[in-house]
């Protein structure tokens, strides 16, 4: 709890900005958007699309380490809460993600 409140203005900014990043990645990455691709245009896109997964895995990974998460375990779970979220608005996200860091140093 303590690292969360002594966290800046800056850090919660550069967060904000990288759960942007990741929600734009995730829309992406979404199978169903290129359902009805042919294979030529699947195939021309499949380079962006690892671009996009490497871009998503970059600033998951940051957002974990400006909040200063570095648990193995606890880093899995809050993956799974941004990947997951049914909020497309990134001050939800990181309030899930607060919430749930509490919740997670609790038990």
């Amino acid at each position: 709890m303590e690292r969360i409140e002594s966290l800046s203005v800056a850090t919660l900014d550069a967060i904000i900005l990288r759960i942007r990043h990741c929600s734009i990645a995730l829309q992406f990455l979404d199978p169903y958007n290129f359902i009805n691709y042919s294979k030529e245009k699947d195939e021309f896109i499949s380079n962006d699309i690892k671009e996009q997964e490497r871009l998503y895995q970059m600033h998951m990974n940051e957002i974990l380490h400006l909040l200063e998460i570095d648990d193995i375990e606890e880093r899995n779970h809050h993956f799974s809460i941004i990947k997951y979220s049914m909020s497309d608005k990134p001050f939800h996200i990181l309030y899930e993600i607060i919430e749930n860091s509490m919740l997670y140093h609790k038990n």
